[in-house]
């Protein structure tokens, strides 16, 4: 048997080839995963941004141990298959990290009916967010018959749930407005979200003239500016800049337009051809967010129950936003789904270069049914 990788080259992410390897021999302890469907989503073309500073190339490196090509991490589900681990039996559904790959071998520790970690060596060190396994069964989150819409939603919400958590303590009970640029993205409207629930001032959209529309259907908005419209905004409201887009030019204009700026907060990357320094800045300083560090600090503060509670329940609201039919008849959010090497290839480029269509969720998988 053999497993089907999807490389990216590091320097240059619209360069991919498939390569296949040998199956390698479990180790006692060991578990072999079949990688069933995973989400390809903005998400991750931030990890291959953040590939060297985040490490997130190190999380599973290809079967040639290559410089120049690693293997993209992504969110979703997958299924034991062969086990020489007492408590992951055949046939186990879990979700979390998986790589772009047909299989994946982990090595389970700290087991509980919930999840577990992967303990191989090579992620020893790496932040335990993303080394974390939910089994399936007994998981809160998890609805066997909507995987493809957990798949896509689920890693994105996170980050808009506790994104919006941060905003609101910069806010610090005072009404600020706030600005989330890459508004059509799924990440940014399920921040919009949260905050118009909290009510504590505007929530600005700031998007491509052709997405314009789109944002303000949501719903979630209370208003939405096009990206070449920023410079007429009024100067001197107070506000804080969500910047999704790691778009460097827009950053610049913001932060030197805006004289009552509070806080700029950078957090994804989905403009990827803009990257790069972007000067001087003036204004506030850029704080990069990191999502693993918000949840340490959150589940510190208020333990690991309450904060799995809170999480939950949030959700529920964002999935039912997106999949409920709208009043054309046709839900926020579109699956498409990608079998095989070809398809899941197409569909990472198509997520590289921005995408076409902000309703569409991509979902899939190198294993051919």
């Amino acid at each position: 048997m053999t497993v089907t990788e999807l490389h990216v080259d590091k320097r240059n992410f619209a360069s991919t080839r498939v390569q296949t390897r040998a199956r390698t021999a479990l180790a006692p302890g060991q578990v072999r995963l079949r990688v069933d469907l995973f989400a390809l989503t903005a998400n991750n073309i931030t990890y291959a941004a953040l590939g060297d500073e985040a490490h997130y190339w190190k999380y599973f490196p290809p079967g040639n141990a290559s410089v120049q090509w690693g293997v993209l991490p992504v969110w979703g589900f997958a299924s034991v298959i062969e086990s020489r681990h007492p408590q992951l039996p055949d046939g186990e559904r879990v979700y979390g990290f998986m790589p772009m790959s047909s299989e994946v071998v982990l090595e389970p520790a700290r087991v509980n009916a919930l999840a577990f970690f992967d303990g191989m060596g090579h992620r020893t060190g790496l932040h335990p967010v993303y080394n974390h396994y939910a089994r399936c069964e007994r998981d809160p989150l998890h609805a066997p018959d909507t995987e493809d819409v957990q798949a896509v939603l689920r890693p994105l919400f996170i980050t808009s749930w506790l994104v919006s958590d941060l905003v609101e303590e910069r806010r610090s009970g005072g009404a600020c407005q706030v600005l989330i640029s890459s508004a059509s993205s799924k990440t940014a409207y399920g921040t919009a979200l949260q905050l118009r629930a909290a009510g504590d001032g505007a929530v600005v959209g700031l998007t491509s003239r052709g997405n314009v529309a789109f944002c303000e259907r949501l719903g979630c908005y209370d208003r939405v500016v096009a990206y070449d419209e920023v410079n007429n905004m009024d100067r001197d409201t107070p506000c804080i800049y969500v910047d999704y887009s790691g778009n460097g030019p827009l950053r610049m204009a913001l932060h030197s337009h805006l004289r009552a700026l509070r806080h700029s907060l950078a957090i994804g990357y989905t403009h990827v051809g803009r990257l790069g320094p972007p000067g001087h800045l003036s204004g506030p300083p850029v704080q990069v967010f990191s999502a693993p560090d918000r949840i340490r600090q959150r589940t510190a503060e208020w333990g690991g129950a309450e904060f799995s509670r809170r999480l939950t329940a949030a959700y529920a609201g964002l999935a039912d936003f997106c999949v409920r039919p709208r009043s054309g008849g046709e839900p926020l959010l579109v699956i498409e789904r990608h079998a095989g090497p070809a398809a899941v290839t197409q569909a990472y480029l198509q997520v590289l270069d921005g995408g076409s269509d902000p309703r569409v969720g991509r979902v899939a998988g190198l294993v051919v049914a």
